[in-house]
């Protein structure tokens, strides 16, 4: 099975002097297998996301009802960035660059 989500939207990022200048966006995304999506970043970067492991460690019922296949599958492309319904699962872009996606890490009151 291949779903595909694509760009419907080019994000742009306006520097101080006013000028547009192309920003790191999510042109499109295919689903591969399991919990595996191929990424296309707008710098021409591709990767390949298991999100399998993000998936099973989460504590969050919303986070963890991603688990089944057919909800996963489900994803787009909105704004440059891979939306799950309307956000219900959001992941940053930098972690989705690097490949590697991870639950936030809690900041220990003694660093605040």
């Amino acid at each position: 099975m291949t779903v595909t989500a694509h760009l419907s939207y080019r994000k742009l990022e306006v520097s101080r002097k006013g000028k547009a200048k192309n920003s790191l966006f999510i042109k499109r995304a295919n689903y591969i297998s399991g919990y595996i999506i191929e990424i296309y970043f707008s710098d021409g970067t591709v990767k390949r996301v298991d999100f399998e492991r993000f998936l099973q460690s989460a504590k969050h019922p919303v986070t963890r009802s991603y688990l089944d296949l057919k909800k996963f599958q489900q994803f787009r492309v909105i704004e440059g960035e891979l939306d799950w319904n309307d956000l219900d699962l959001c992941i940053p872009l930098h972690q989705l660059y690097s490949g590697k996606v991870k639950h936030k890490e809690k900041i220990p009151a003694s660093n605040l």
